[in-house]
């Protein structure tokens, strides 16, 4: 989680001192701005950054400030500071005084406590809660992201943060005992009590019998699937199953394998094709069992097709076939065709609406006799759902910190093995997003993918009827993640992904990490670090092409400067009209590795994964990713024909050139790209330049590049200098 933290900022504030010492439980009843003067032992060290939690015999704070690097969890400390709320947790900041009296005499021993009494009271403090289980359970922990564990005492989550100890390790499976520290983050400052775990020893595992990895699902046919896990001792191979839409009913049909091992393997045979199965898979050893917890796995469906639109141009003179040149649409109308289509079923999820053209559709729709259904995001005028028919059931999510329901997806006849479809991308319902601000539009017909989002959607409206049941309805953080993930989809592995549950910015995190040979991403808004280290460190790879677009380069906490100054050729989209994809594409030019294109409603921001509702597909296709890269392609030059930041002068000699070129410029000693386009605005050649000062020349081989015209390009920070090059053979 990033923190700004600027002393000079608390430079006019008028503060009440306390210079006498007191107790953290006074201290935690006098009003923000007062400056205290507290004693306790810390209970964290450096694994949580620059927070330090500690507690006396009263009550726990934290406190946070560089002048805490060097404090040790154990240590005894004085301190003095203001106090100040960070997202409804309540700290010390501003520390004007530390006096650190060594290792305490007697550690903290954490209090026991229930799920449902991480609150206000114990804030700060040190707890221990038993036997609670993670719904995300044989996943892997990532960094910056939320994991909620329950017991039948309730819900609460914990944070992880980016560089802790439990990234990359596993979520445990079944019931285990957690040790942390009692917190809060809410963006109004009330609820989001949640449990700060300091390491792994933090996780106990109390059972004699353990799963030691996440359940992986392979060898998808439309009749069934194999499941693969581990446990730490030998025992059986055993699960439950059933295809309830609801996941209710788990025990309605039982697989067996007892052959001891620890490694088991379960094949799940004889079942029907596009169809969405809830499994727990167990194991039994010496009278005792360990449970995963259940999860969603599809059959293959017996159709599929996938098919992309784009509502700007496209360069097709990128593509690798003309059978694949990329489709130029009218969003609006292709939206309405679809929604033509709908015989019997209709759910709508979208964040905004103010076409009417296409509630006029939803309309035409009810009125042949199909069932539908449509969530909206109350922070919005979506005014055009005022002209909605009365009769059309319409919830609204009104509890929304961040964007709330960000969704934008439709599914029609979801359980039509022919004729269900998805509706995605990054477009909203209303005028600009369908005609003038970049967007993208995916249409996959599949039934296990729908039937997924149908679940998905099932949980928001709270049922799975025509009528909403809002005491059951689960939207953000509460929401489980209840869907499968894999699919395959007319040959090609498709993952899908719901925020806040799923984890998804970890899966955009792998996509990434998988690039061998390019990344192209163009989105709205950019501010996930651990998203864009990932793109710094892939640029810095001689061997990897990274380009990148963004919209919203001065949002609070953006990553645009940093990528720059880091030498990424990213460039700012600041002409007319907002560039409002979320969408990245690996290696699109490498048919030898794994192409994939990342798109969907959710944009590369912290809220995004953790407060609002979102969905994001993973398509490893290599033309579907090609046709992505005809429509970056053009929005990069688009965006390079208009660049208006400061020119760097180049001289490039020989020019006509044969093999060989020299080119001088004046380099400021950042990181920096240098890139061949050819006119039609694709990267034939990449290099990244590490650190140059003063007049540098560079000696490129350019003998691999065909008679013609080249655009040079060298990036540098806020810098770029541009260059014709003519290649005579």
């Amino acid at each position: 989680m990033l923190r700004l933290f600027f002393a000079a900022s608390f430079v006019a504030i008028s503060l009440v001192t306390f210079s006498q010492t007191i107790s953290i439980a006074e201290a935690r009843l006098l009003a923000e701005d007062t400056e205290v003067t507290v004693s306790g032992t810390v209970t964290n060290g450096s694994e949580l950054g620059l927070v330090r939690y500690f507690q006396d015999g009263t009550a726990g704070i934290a406190a946070f400030g560089p002048d805490l690097e060097d404090v040790l969890r154990g240590d005894s400390i004085t301190i003095t500071g203001a106090l100040t709320e960070f997202f409804g947790l309540l700290e010390i900041v501003s520390i004007s005084s530390i006096l650190n009296h060594g290792p305490a005499t007697l550690p903290i021993e954490p209090e026991v406590i229930s799920v449902d009494d991480l609150a206000e009271n114990i804030e700060g403090e040190l707890v221990s809660i038993e036997l609670v289980s993670f719904s995300a359970g044989g996943a892997n922990f990532a960094g910056n992201e939320s994991y909620d564990f329950s017991s039948a005492n309730g819900t609460k989550s914990i944070y992880v943060r980016e560089g802790h100890p439990l990234v990359g390790e596993l979520v445990p499976v079944g019931p285990v005992n957690l040790t942390g520290l009692a917190s809060q983050f809410s963006f109004s400052g009330f609820g989001g009590h949640q449990l700060i775990l300091r390491d792994t020893s933090d996780i106990e595992n109390p059972n004699p019998i353990n799963i030691i990895s996440s359940t992986e699902i392979s060898g998808q046919s439309n009749t069934g699937f194999t499941l693969s896990w581990s446990t730490d001792i030998e025992s059986s191979s055993e699960a439950f199953f059933t295809d309830n839409i609801d996941g209710t009913e788990i025990e309605a049909n039982q697989l067996s394998v007892n052959a001891n091992s620890t490694n088991h393997t379960l094949e799940f045979t004889g079942l029907t094709p596009g169809e969405v199965y809830f499994v727990q898979v167990f194991s039994v050893a010496n009278g005792d069992t360990a449970f995963s917890n259940v999860a969603a796995f599809a059959t293959e469906s017996l159709s599929g097709n996938i098919d992309v639109y784009f509502n700007g141009s496209v360069n097709t003179s990128v593509a690798s076939s003309e059978s694949n040149e990329a489709i130029q649409s009218n969003l609006r109308d292709t939206i309405i065709a679809y929604i033509d289509r709908a015989q019997s079923s209709l759910d709508l999820a979208i964040y905004n609406t103010n076409n009417t053209e296409i509630v006029q559709a939803v309309n035409a729709a009810f009125e042949r006799g199909v069932e539908i259904r449509y969530i909206a995001e109350g922070q919005n005028a979506n005014s055009a759902l005022g002209a909605l028919l009365d009769e059309i059931p319409v919830l609204v999510r009104q509890n929304s910190d961040g964007s709330g329901m960000h969704n934008k997806f439709v599914l029609v006849d979801y359980a039509d093995e022919d004729s269900s479809y998805v509706l995605s991308g990054s477009t909203n319902f209303t005028n600009n997003n369908l005609s003038t601000d970049p967007n993208n539009l995916v249409i996959i017909q599949d039934k296990a993918l729908a039937k997924s989002y149908r679940i998905e959607f099932n949980e928001m409206w709270g049922s799975n009827s025509p009528v909403s049941d809002p005491s059951a309805s689960r939207f953000g953080e509460f929401k489980s993640n209840n869907t499968p993930e894999k699919f395959i989809i007319d040959g090609n592995p498709v993952e899908l992904y719901f925020s806040p549950s799923d984890g998804t910015n970890a899966a955009i995190a792998q996509a990434l990490e998988s690039a061998d040979a390019s990344i192209a991403f163009a989105l709205f808004v950019f501010t996930q670090n651990t998203l864009s280290d990932i793109i710094i460190e892939k640029s810095m790879n001689d061997f990897i092409s990274v380009e990148g677009i963004m919209n919203d380069i001065n949002t609070n906490g953006s990553d645009f400067e940093e990528m720059v100054n880091q030498g990424v050729n990213v460039i700012a989209h600041e002409i007319e009209f907002s560039l409002h994809h979320k969408y990245a594409i690996v290696d699109h030019d490498d048919f030898t590795s794994d192409p994939i294109v990342v798109t969907g409603s959710h944009n590369w921001s912290a809220t995004a994964g953790s407060v609002n509702d979102e969905n994001t597909l993973v398509i490893h296709n290599a033309e579907i990713a090609n046709q992505f890269y005809q429509e970056f392609t053009a929005r990069f030059g688009e965006v390079l024909s208009t660049a208006t930041r400061p020119e760097i002068e180049l001289k490039l000699y020989p020019n006509p050139a044969l093999d060989w070129i020299t080119l001088e410029f004046e380099g400021g000693g950042n990181p920096a790209t240098l890139s061949i386009y050819s006119l039609e605005g694709k990267v034939v050649d990449q290099l990244n330049i590490h650190a140059f000062n003063g007049s540098n020349g560079l000696v490129l081989d350019v003998s691999s590049l065909r008679a013609g015209i080249y655009l040079l390009q060298y990036n540098e920070g806020n810098r770029t200098g541009m260059q014709r090059l003519a290649i005579s053979k």
